[in-house]
């Protein structure tokens, strides 16, 4: 398949369920014939079985995000989660990051009004986000596994254009800021940790700074701001990314946000 059809990857599912002996023959293998071949495996794999894989699977945030509607988790759960998935792999270990896959219920189906905030947590994590066949559309179809069946972009997108203009833009900003991809997580504090979820990430001279609202009230509440969005005389200098409705004010005792229920904004320094 790599040689007569040039096919650039492959995702495997339960890669955990061969020895990484085989994985690692596999990937030289693979890379003798084109070296930049994209191996991801789409399981839980220890880290010690990692080596061969350009990326490994993780479904504990997944999982995380599926409580969070379901009232059983939030914020803290989240970053806790988040936490120990960074102690749990090496340094420069790339986790795949999904809302949904051919094993899961469809994200528009079992977030709703859900999706629109998961969706920019997928992009403004580390790792590789991974859409899944009309995801950018809120497709609610399950496709079939053996059967071709078309994405139907002209109903979806009349449908559902602000998803995929949502997703576009995520896109756009993931691409123009490599804090997204490589940069560390700062959590910052807020009035209610619990539901406003709010990190800045930086790399370099690049930052970014981002809220989503976790649950189905607004917010208007105090936010923690990192120097690196103030100018030199500590006055607050953000450009919202998004313009999905989230905005933050100075105070006289700092900052505040508005997120609207399940809102989220992202902001770069102006």
């Amino acid at each position: 398949w790599a040689k007569e059809y040039k096919i650039d990857g492959y995702r495997l599912r339960r890669a955990d369920l061969a020895p990484a002996i085989f994985w690692e023959k596999c990937a030289l293998a693979l890379k003798k014939i084109k070296s930049d071949f994209l191996l991801i495996a789409d399981s839980d794999l220890p880290d010690k079985q990692g080596n061969a894989f350009d990326a490994v699977g993780n479904s504990k945030i997944y999982g995380v995000l599926q409580r969070i509607i379901q009232g059983q988790a939030n914020g803290l759960d989240l970053d806790l989660a988040l936490t120990q998935e960074t102690s749990s792999y090496a340094p420069g270990r790339v986790i795949l990051r999904y809302l949904e896959n051919e094993e899961t219920e469809r994200a528009q189906s079992l977030f709703k009004e859900a999706h629109k905030s998961f969706a920019a947590l997928l992009f403004c994590l580390d790792g590789v986000p991974i859409l899944y066949s009309g995801q950018e559309i809120a497709e609610t179809h399950a496709p079939s596994l053996t059967q071709a069946e078309p994405i139907q972009w002209d109903q979806g997108y009349k449908k559902s254009k602000h998803y995929y203009r949502l997703y576009k833009k995520l896109i756009e900003v993931r691409k123009k800021h490599p804090s997204l991809a490589s940069g560390q997580r700062f959590m910052l504090k807020s009035g209610d940790d619990s539901k406003i979820f709010a990190f800045a990430r930086s790399y370099f001279n690049d930052a970014v700074l981002t809220a989503i609202n976790l649950s189905t009230q607004p917010y208007s509440g105090p936010l923690e701001v990192p120097d690196i969005f103030k100018n030199e005389k500590g006055n607050i200098r953000l450009k919202r990314l998004l313009k999905e409705g989230g905005n933050i004010q100075q105070t006289k005792e700092g900052a505040r946000l508005e997120l609207p229920a399940w809102g989220i904004e992202i902001w770069e320094p102006d």
